[in-house]
Parts: structure tokens; sequence; C-alpha cells
């Protein structure tokens, strides 16, 4: 803990950014707790503002003096962080008519496949069919002598 009165404009800069570096301390955190704007803080961290005034200066000081951590984060708020993550643990019941669930769904999805299939070998069949009788009728067709039709 440093005596802020007994120390430069300049160090105090020095002091404030690693401290707050090396605590993970935000600009919104020190507004909250001092009569300072999170902005203004925000210039002075990013060095933006190039001679801040002395009591802004002293007075985040005296924050980080008494910063003893996120401590004020309660158990209520830890848990509205985690809970997007947090899932409750699945009994193997759960986890068994989950997974019957996605076999059947999957049998579901492959019946459509060889429905698709199958209608996809009918067609193409249909198609040969047809070539075939395109071809036989050319042939026929080209063995006819022009002179001897009617």
């Amino acid at each position: 803990m440093i005596d802020s009165k007994k120390i430069s404009k300049q160090q105090k800069l020095e002091y404030i950014k690693t401290t707050v570096y090396d605590f993970s301390i935000s600009a919104y955190n020190i507004a909250s707790n001092t009569n300072l704007t999170e902005a203004g803080i925000a210039r002075i961290l990013k060095g933006i503002a190039k001679n801040p005034h002395e009591s802004s200066l002293n007075e985040i000081i005296s924050y980080i003096h008494t910063y003893n951590g996120p401590e004020d984060i309660n158990e209520k708020h830890i848990v509205d962080i985690l809970n997007p993550y947090y899932t409750p643990p699945i009994s193997i019941e759960t986890e068994i008519k989950n997974q019957k669930q996605k076999i059947i769904e999957l049998k579901k999805k492959i019946e459509e496949c060889e429905k698709y299939i199958k209608s996809l070998l009918t067609y193409q069949k249909n198609m040969i069919e047809l070539e075939l009788n395109i071809i036989e009728q050319n042939t026929i067709y080209k063995n006819v002598d022009p002179e001897n039709l009617p």
C-alpha cells in the first residue's frame, strides 16, 4: 500500500495502471464504488487523459486500497453466471430413453432414404426402357427405304 500524498502524479498513474491490471479491476467496478465516471476512469487507464485531476487519482487509489478482490459477488450472482453452462446430471434411465429416441429417428431417416433410393432406381429403369425404345425406333426408321413408302 502506498501513501498517495508522497508520490508524484506520474507515479500514481503507473501504480493505478499496474494494480488495476494485476487485479483485473474494471473501470465499471471502480466507477460503481467511487464518485468517478466509468468513461473518465477508462480514459485514465488507457492513457488518453494526459493530465487527470489529482483528486481523481487519489480516489482511485483509495478504492484500490480497499479492494479485496471480487468479494461483493454473492452466491446468487455466481449461480446466475454459471447457470447457462450448468446442466444437471442426467440419470442413466433418461439417457437410455434419449438414445432410444435418437435410434428411432435415425431408423425413420434410413427408411426415407431407402424409399428415395427405390424411387430413384425405378426412375432410372424407366429412363433406360425409354432410351431402348427410342434406339429401337431409330433403328427401324433407318432401315426403311423412303422410296418404298406409300
